[in-house]
């Protein structure tokens, strides 16, 4: 019993020390468990710092650089800005000079010299005046050229002309449609034909007798008519520098729009004896004229004469429509039928007049709207357009034109056009004169009909 006790009191001595050796196994299990995450948690604490810190660097670095461009940036804005106020106040240093070198020289006449500074105030002031009457004229985009002609500044506008005539295409029928061409010299000239060859028949040549020749096409010369517009207004120094108003650029924009008007005159009417380029009513000829374009000298164009006046300006009913509605497909029918592409009727005010009078039979107008609102009407399927320079129905006079202008006539562009400003004849006012010259010229008279009143 005693060996037994010892051995139950052995294992019992041994279980007690394993217990207590798991319990002290598990109680390190614990704290090293324990130290391992406060270990991590310290490593994540202190790499969250880290990057914290690194970011917070970059955005400082960032933000400094930022501030240092917007510096230099702001730097180098108040040096432009500092460079053009110093060149502002360069030229309007200038400017008084000119002025005062202007206003020294005002009592001398065009014929003096050394005013060494002329040209290129007066390029200057025509430029701003131009500018100030429109832009997008022709001459604008050319530029000017500017030269020294005798003893005045004179400043010529090569394209002058053609602006003024781009001014009227808004304001004339005629001169809209009208083809324009510049050429050099005001004895310009071309061919143009005059008679048409001919042809015919012949059997088979068995007696070799030969046979005879047909007519050949006939040419001649026609040289362009030309005529000179010019306009010589003043204004004076108090009305240039009025704040209120730019008059400079309104005297030069209503100068050219009374050249245009001129010139959209004498295209239509002109004649040479008031030296006037010769106009499409003056291209006629007694003889010539009244013939079919087989027979008529192409110089000339044709003319269709109404019967009486009183069928044209009188009457109602089916027998006043009848006859105005004879002479109407009359002029239509004498342009050939491949040509008629393109034409249109030319009417003055008269004669629009009396084409809102027709009818039908059955009472409806025969002078229809334009739904493509282009033109003032249709009569037949072509445009109608009123042209103020075509005359009243009166004897002699033609108030309606039918045809293809721009293939039957020709506006040249001299290319003489000028302007000068004389600031020294009279003291304090300033004198401006423009100059155009225009021509014109036949290019085929088989596409243009003018209906006269008999």
């Amino acid at each position: 019993m005693d060996k037994l006790d010892l051995i139950i009191d052995a294992v019992s001595e041994m279980k007690s020390a394993q217990e207590q050796t798991q319990v002290k196994t598990q109680a390190d299990i614990e704290q090293v468990k324990s130290e391992a995450q406060e270990s991590v948690q310290q490593i994540k604490s202190d790499f969250e710092s880290k990057l914290i810190a690194e970011v917070n660097d970059i955005k400082s670095v960032a933000m400094d650089g930022a501030e240092k461009i917007k510096s230099e940036m702001k730097s180098d804005i108040e040096n432009v800005k500092s460079e053009i106020d110093s060149e502002i106040n360069s030229i309007k240093s200038t400017v008084q000079t000119l002025d005062a070198l202007v206003a020294k020289q005002g009592r001398k006449t065009m014929t003096q010299k050394n005013v060494d500074v002329k040209s290129q105030v007066f390029n200057e002031a025509i430029r701003s005046g131009i500018k100030s009457s429109g832009a997008g004229e022709a001459f604008l985009v050319k530029g000017l050229n500017t030269v020294n002609q005798g003893d005045g500044a004179e400043t010529i506008l090569p394209d002058f002309d053609l602006a003024v005539i781009d001014r009227m295409r808004t304001q004339g029928a005629m001169i809209r449609d009208i083809s324009v061409r510049a050429v050099p010299n005001k004895d310009h000239s071309k061919f143009i034909k005059t008679g048409y060859s001919g042809t015919a028949w012949i059997d088979e040549d068995v007696a070799n007798a030969g046979v005879a020749n047909t007519a050949a096409t006939k040419r001649v010369r026609v040289t362009c008519t030309t005529g000179k517009t010019y306009a010589y207004p003043f204004t004076t120094r108090e009305a240039i520098n009025d704040p209120r108003t730019d008059i400079f650029g309104e005297l030069k924009s209503d100068v050219a729009n009374q050249i245009g008007r001129a010139v959209h005159e004498a295209l239509v009417k002109g004649v040479t004896a008031n030296k006037q380029p010769k106009g499409i009513l003056s291209h006629v000829d007694a003889i010539e004229s009244p013939k079919s374009d087989n027979a008529r000298d192409l110089r000339y164009f044709q003319v269709i004469d109404s019967s009486t006046i009183g069928k044209v300006a009188a009457g109602t009913g089916a027998a006043y429509v009848s006859a105005v509605l004879d002479t109407i497909l009359s002029i239509i029918a004498s342009v050939d039928e491949g040509a008629r592409k393109g034409c249109k009727f030319y009417v003055s005010q008269s004669m629009w007049l009396e084409l809102m009078k027709l009818r039908d039979l059955d009472g409806r107008p025969l002078l229809c709207p334009d739904v493509s609102g282009a033109a003032a009407g249709t009569l037949f399927n072509f445009p109608v357009e009123i042209e103020y320079h075509l005359g009243d129905i009166v004897t002699g006079a033609v108030p309606l034109v039918f045809g293809n202008l721009a293939e039957a006539f020709e506006l040249l562009s001299i290319g003489e056009s000028f302007t000068q400003e004389n600031p020294y004849t009279n003291p304090g006012n300033i004198q401006l004169y423009y100059e155009t010259r225009v021509g014109t010229i036949m290019k085929d008279s088989t596409l243009l009909k003018l209906f006269r009143i008999k």
